[in-house]
């Protein structure tokens, strides 16, 4: 089964630098949407971590 971790982060990664430059850049609406959408990010990936076997001890 292939690790998926690296992936997870590079979205994650992205997902922070999008919201940093709408947050510099653009109306605050998109930057809400953006936070939003990192916290959901956020949220799957620790469910994707606590529901996977090979990460339990």
């Amino acid at each position: 089964m292939k690790d998926y971790t690296n992936e997870f982060q590079l979205i994650t990664n992205a997902l922070e630098s999008a919201t940093k430059s709408l947050a510099e850049t653009e109306s605050s609406h998109m930057h809400q949407s953006f936070a939003l959408a990192k916290e959901d990010w956020k949220k799957a990936y620790k469910y994707w971590l606590s529901n996977d076997s090979r990460f339990r001890s």
